[in-house]
């Protein structure tokens, strides 16, 4: 105990302070590569983060946390899923093909839902509005970094080809970018939303007004095709909620609509391979890339995703029940590919250390590495959260990230049904925001980042926190409403 008491006082306001500078630097966050010792670190998130669980983890073992609700956050349905989704990490790791990558990537993955999911929903930071305002926080550094982009494609003719990586070094590659301006697209649309339609109402609370359009030219010119579906998938979804759909009959009209696409499999494939249309061609546009949605045969962003879904289940059936262990896959696919299904953005092993270029050196073994386009190239990643779960977790991994959309989508549509005024946008907003994730994860996978990790367990947080003040209060309805922007 002497070595708490070392730490002194545990001031709310100071872990409070330290939180938003955190939620400040993430969007900000650039990776800086220690060359070395071969070591890239997301400076200053990722030692923000370090410091920030100490302080808590701290404060916890010294009581601090004493009046907070634990029992009922931890035995909500979703917190148990949670957990049982890092459970399910925990034992892989412990069977791991590569044991000390799954331990980094076990930490890492818990670190992010200590933070972001159980430190907020238990309420140690502030109650729903606090997740809100977090949130909402996070979108006014983002802002800043939509308008770099805009620069930067501006130079390079706002097409295609040069969305790529224009985001960097921020954002990695567009992908990355625009799953988290899909985010702070809802975030501020449903803020919006919530401001009485009065002139004076409106010319006082302008940002998330001009945010908005901000951000739908943003996610138009971002190019990223599992973006834009995304959207679409949300907004479907918001549409069924108006029509009063339960959970159990969306269940079964996607049901339905996956037997039709597995039936109609054969004219479906025909007809996607003779789509020619490439996303990857010089001055493709919103349209061309609309079209080349469905090109498997030409387009070789289509043709690497296959390549590396194909790999992830070929990972499974080699260890169907643990898995390869977190964070092995960008390791452990590579000696599966098959020749007839690489592209030209396939890799054949890890990039040598002495072709790594710098963007920007501080030093001669510090710097920030050039982005991924100089060596073109298509990273290490499965391109689907849930093909990832299943190749370096086994059946578990993906059962557990399975039940955790489904369990999420069920508390969000729960909390839609039982609210109304200002509360219900702040729900709609965090439901869409997850619904559009998951649709966009079956494309691409980012909750090893934590850019949008914050964003994916803070929504989650959100919903749960609003539900157990909605639980707490005598109406029924959230006792906490969202903060006003100014």
């Amino acid at each position: 105990m002497s070595i708490l008491h070392s730490f002194g006082p545990m001031d709310d306001r100071s872990i409070l302070r330290l939180f938003w500078l955190l939620l400040v630097s993430l969007p900000l966050s650039v990776k800086i590569y220690f060359q070395p010792i071969d070591l890239e670190v997301i400076f200053p998130a990722e030692p923000l983060l370090g410091l920030l669980l100490l302080l808590l983890v701290v404060k916890a073992f010294k009581g601090g946390f004493g009046s907070l609700s634990w029992r009922s956050f931890i035995l909500h349905p979703v917190s148990i899923v949670v957990l049982g989704f890092l459970l399910v990490s925990f034992i892989s790791a412990a069977f791991s093909t590569m044991p000390l990558v799954s331990v980094k990537a076990v930490l890492v993955r818990s670190t992010y839902v200590l933070l972001f999911y159980v430190a907020l929903g238990v309420g140690a930071l502030g109650g729903a509005a606090r997740i809100g305002s977090a949130l909402i926080t996070y979108g006014k550094v983002f802002l800043p970094i939509v308008l770099f982009t805009w620069m930067q494609q501006a130079q390079l003719g706002f097409d295609r080809r040069g969305a790529g990586f224009v985001s960097f070094p921020f954002y990695t590659d567009h992908t990355v970018y625009a799953a988290a301006l899909v985010f702070m697209l809802f975030a501020f649309a449903f803020k919006a939303a919530s401001v009485p339609i009065r002139w004076p109402d409106v010319k006082r609370r302008w940002l998330p007004f001009l945010a908005t359009a901000i951000l739908i030219v943003a996610l138009c010119l971002s190019y990223c095709r599992a973006a834009w579906v995304s959207v679409v998938v949300a907004l479907a979804f918001l549409v069924l909620l108006m029509l009063r759909v339960r959970f159990g009959q969306l269940m079964v009209a996607l049901t339905a609509g996956c037997a039709v696409l597995v039936l109609a499999r054969q004219p479906l494939t025909r007809a996607m391979q003779a789509n020619t249309v490439d996303s990857t061609a010089d001055h493709v546009g919103v349209v061309e890339s609309l079209l080349s949605l469905t090109n498997i045969s030409h387009d070789a962003s289509n043709q690497e995703r296959i390549n590396r879904w194909s790999c992830a289940y070929r990972m499974f059936e080699q260890h169907p029940w643990t898995g390869h262990g977190p964070g092995t896959f960008q390791f452990g696919y590579l000696a599966l590919q098959r020749p007839e299904e690489m592209t030209y953005l396939s890799m054949n092993g890890p990039i040598d250390p002495l072709m790594v270029t710098r963007a920007w050196s501080m030093s001669e073994g510090l710097f920030v590495r050039s982005n991924p386009q100089v060596f073109y190239l298509s990273g290490g990643t499965a391109h689907s959260e849930y093909l990832l779960a299943l190749s370096e977790m086994g059946l578990g991994g993906l059962v557990a990230f399975v039940v955790l959309a489904l369990i999420s989508l069920v508390t969000g549509m729960r909390l839609y049904a039982a609210s109304s005024g200002a509360d219900r946008y702040v729900v709609l907003a965090s439901l869409l925001s997850l619904v559009a994730y998951f649709a966009h994860a079956f494309f691409n996978n980012f909750l090893d980042d934590c850019k949008v990790a914050f964003l994916f367990w803070a929504s989650i947080a959100l919903l749960v926190r609003l539900d157990l003040e909605r639980r707490s209060s005598d109406g029924g309805r959230p006792v906490v409403h969202p903060p006003r922007g100014r």
